[in-house]
Formats: C-alpha cells, sequence, structure tokens
C-alpha cells in the first residue's frame, strides 16, 4: 500500500468516525516506517477534524508502526492490543488516548 493509500484509510475513517467523544481536544500523529511509509498528524479542536501528511513535533499521542503492520491493523487482520504489547506498534504520550483511537479506528 502506498503512502497516499494509507493517508486515505486514515483520512477517511477519521473523518468518518466519531472522535469527538474521546477527548475535548487532542492531536495524534502516525510515524509509517519502511519505504511506503510517512507521517501522519490529525487532531480535533474545538469541534474541529484537521488531518495532514506532515510531521509535528507535538502531538497527544505518537503512534509508530511499519508499513506492512499499518496494512494488517487497519485490515482488521492484526489486534492493536496484542501489536501494541508485542512491540509491533509502538506509542509514546497519552496512551489512554491511543486505545480510545483504536477503538474509533477498528
Amino acid at each position: 500500500m502506498s503512502f497516499s493509500e494509507q493517508y486515505k484509510v486514515v483520512e477517511d475513517r477519521f473523518l468518518q468516525n466519531n472522535t469527538a467523544s474521546i477527548s475535548k481536544n487532542y492531536t495524534a500523529q502516525f510515524h509509517i516506517t519502511g519505504k511506503d511509509g510517512g507521517d501522519i498528524f490529525f487532531s480535533y479542536m474545538n469541534g474541529q477534524k484537521f488531518i495532514e501528511p506532515v510531521k509535528h513535533n507535538r502531538a497527544d499521542i505518537d503512534i509508530t508502526m511499519t508499513s506492512d503492520t499499518f496494512e494488517e491493523f487497519m485490515s482488521g487482520r492484526l489486534d492493536g492490543f496484542r501489536a501494541f504489547t508485542t512491540g509491533k506498534i509502538k506509542a509514546s504520550g497519552n496512551v489512554m488516548l491511543a486505545l480510545a483511537l483504536y477503538n474509533s479506528f477498528r
């Protein structure tokens, strides 16, 4: 899956799902590594959703995974919690936010 396809998957799920119930305001960053990887920053601020294919230095949660892991996770073939506990997905920052986002992206 190319980075533009990965970005489209995140954008579609983020914009379509009700992530407002997660937190009043939040920022999150996906770091997708590998030859087809890239960075996706998204946020929910004051009732509005923003998403862009850039890296930000400050996010409430930073989630890192390979492009293969990303594809498996987003397709439902890989359980995100199991991937996190086995090190396939790494998260730093607000881990409770990561769990809430996990439920909205499944």
